[in-house]
């Protein structure tokens, strides 16, 4: 992965243009945020103040459709030659249904913890495996991404269209591991047939 550019969150950007931060509009974002700020620690702290601690994964008030879409992809990480336990997925879905049943301390909790298997599970996927290869220089080799220019990149533009198409891939990628799903389907309904005739 080459150096990440200078990435300006729109939150950040509308901001600029007043000489102010940005606020989240409604009261149950603000809640959230307001929570995010006590919460956040490390780098993601350093994202979401960037962002003056605005939710991610929430709008007003409930967990939008980008949480489930990650869950699903940690879910499957198998197919990215990754062990999906190590981004506890059964605890992101107990934190998303927690937040939509509670406040905004749970949002901002599940926010969160989000955030950081989302930054995990992309610095995973897009680090260098030693499959053999030989790189011409130190400088060649794909480093591990920072958690915080990870959540950069996903806020610069639309969340939901950059999980959709997995965009911190290559396309070629996605089609390649929606291919080795659909055999893996075919598979396993061959063995039931095999088994069942």
């Amino acid at each position: 992965m080459t150096a990440t550019p200078a990435i300006i969150h729109p939150a950040q950007a509308a901001a600029a243009k007043t000489g102010a931060k940005a606020s989240p509009a409604n009261a149950a974002d603000r809640a959230t945020a307001a929570a995010i700020r006590g919460e956040a620690g490390g780098k993601l702290a350093s994202f979401y103040a960037g962002t003056n601690f605005e939710p991610v994964w929430s709008v007003k008030g409930r967990m939008g459709p980008s949480a489930r879409k990650l869950i699903g992809y940690i879910e499957d990480a198998r197919l990215d030659g990754l062990d999906p336990d190590r981004y506890k997925p059964d605890a992101l879905r107990a934190a998303v249904a927690a937040a939509d049943r509670g406040g905004a301390e749970k949002r901002a909790q599940a926010d969160i913890a989000l955030s950081r298997a989302f930054a995990r599970y992309v610095a995973d996927m897009r680090k260098a495996r030693d499959v053999g290869m030989t790189f011409a220089g130190k400088g060649l080799k794909p480093s591990r991404p920072a958690d915080d220019a990870v959540l950069r990149v996903a806020t610069m533009r639309r969340l939901g269209a950059y999980m959709d198409e997995m965009g911190w891939m290559s396309p070629h990628y996605v089609r390649m591991r929606e291919a080795l799903r659909a055999a893996e389907a075919r598979g396993r309904t061959a063995r039931r047939w095999r088994c069942c005739a």
